[in-house]
C-alpha cells in the first residue's frame, strides 16, 4: 500500500500532467488565439502602470507572428538592432556566451516581457543576445512604438510610458539585484531567490496554480543562470526537496514554504486590482478575463529538469 503522501504526491503529479496534456497546441480551445496571448502583456504592463482603453485595446491589437519560433533560435543577437516585440508564449533568456562556449544567463524573458526597452532609440544596439529556450511566439511591439513616439505621445500615452519606463526600471534593479547574488550568496539561497522571483513573475500574468508553476528550464539552463556546474545544481536541488523548501522536476516548480524564499526586491508581484481595472473593456470584447492559470502549459515547452 502507498503511503498518504505518495498518494497526494502522485495525485499532484497527475493533475499537472493532465493539465500540461490538455493545454498542448493540439488541445487548446477555439478561443485560444491572439487575444489571450496578448492578454498577458496587457497584464504584465498593468502591474506597472494603470493603462488607458485606448492603450489597453492598442496593446490587445498587437499582431502576434503566425509562425512559432524553435528553440535555440537568437532572437536578437548581440551588437545587432534591438527587436521591438514582446514574447507572449514560452520561454526565452539574455545571455552572453565566451569564445569557449561556457554561457552565463544574465535575465529570463517570460510571457508578457518585451525584448528590448520601448523608450529607448530606435535600432540601439543590444548589449547580450536574447535566445529561445522553448519554442516561442511574439507579437511585434512597432505600433506601441509609433504611439510612444515624441510628437504622438504628448499626454495621449501617460500610461503607457509610465509602464514601459517602470519596466525598464526594474529590469535594472534585477539586474543589480542578480549581481549580488552571483557574488555573495550561497547556491541554495541563489536557487531558491530564482524560484520565488520567477513565481512572482509569473503570477503577475496568471500563469502559476497556486504555488506552482510550469517551468521549461534543464538543469544546464539553471547552471548558467545561477553561476554554477550542472553538478552542484543538482545537488542543490536535492538539498531544496530534503528541507521541504521547493520540489523540483518533470518541468514543474512546487514551492513547499513560499513564506521561506526571498525573492528579489525588484521581482514585479501580482497585479494589483487598481491596476486591473484599466484592463477589462479588451477583456470584455474578446471574452476574456484576467488569466488565469489555464495558461500554465503554454508557458513554455515542459521540458525534463
Amino acid at each position: 500500500m502507498p503511503h498518504g503522501n505518495d498518494h497526494t504526491e502522485a495525485s499532484g503529479a497527475g493533475l499537472r500532467a493532465s493539465i500540461s496534456r490538455n493545454w498542448a497546441a493540439e488541445a487548446r480551445p477555439a478561443w485560444f488565439g491572439a487575444a489571450f496571448l496578448t492578454q498577458r502583456v496587457l497584464l504584465r504592463l498593468a502591474a506597472f502602470a494603470p493603462l488607458s482603453a485606448e492603450e489597453a485595446e492598442a496593446v490587445h491589437d498587437l499582431p502576434i507572428n503566425a509562425q512559432s519560433t524553435p528553440p535555440g533560435t537568437e532572437l536578437v543577437a548581440e551588437g545587432a538592432a534591438a527587436r521591438a516585440g514582446f514574447l507572449v508564449s514560452g520561454w526565452a533568456c539574455r545571455a552572453r556566451t565566451l569564445p569557449d562556449g561556457r554561457r552565463q544567463i544574465i535575465g529570463f524573458v517570460l510571457p508578457g516581457d518585451a525584448l528590448a526597452p520601448l523608450l529607448r532609440p530606435e535600432g540601439e544596439l543590444a548589449s547580450c543576445a536574447t535566445v529561445a529556450l522553448t519554442r516561442v511566439q511574439l507579437a511585434d511591439a512597432a505600433p506601441l512604438r509609433a504611439m510612444l513616439g515624441p510628437v504622438q505621445a504628448g499626454q495621449r500615452c501617460r500610461g503607457l510610458q509610465a509602464a514601459c519606463l517602470a519596466a525598464e526600471r526594474a529590469e535594472e534593479r534585477m539586474l543589480l539585484d542578480r549581481i549580488v547574488s552571483l557574488g555573495r550568496q550561497t547556491a541554495c539561497e541563489r536557487l531558491c531567490g530564482l524560484l520565488a522571483e520567477l513565481h512572482q513573475r509569473l503570477a503577475a500574468v496568471g500563469l502559476t496554480m497556486g504555488n506552482s508553476f510550469a517551468m521549461p528550464l534543464r538543469q544546464d539552463m539553471l547552471a548558467d543562470a545561477l553561476g554554477l556546474s550542472t553538478v552542484h545544481v543538482n545537488r542543490t536541488l536535492q538539498q531544496a526537496r530534503r528541507d521541504r523548501v521547493a520540489e523540483v522536476g518533470g518541468g514543474w516548480v512546487n514551492l513547499l514554504q513560499p513564506a521561506m524564499l526571498r525573492p528579489s526586491p525588484s521581482a514585479v508581484r501580482a497585479v494589483p486590482q487598481a491596476a486591473v481595472a484599466a484592463v477589462p473593456p479588451v477583456a470584455a470584447r474578446s471574452g476574456l478575463s484576467r488569466a488565469t492559470p489555464h495558461g500554465l502549459a503554454n508557458a513554455g515547452e515542459v521540458a525534463p529538469t
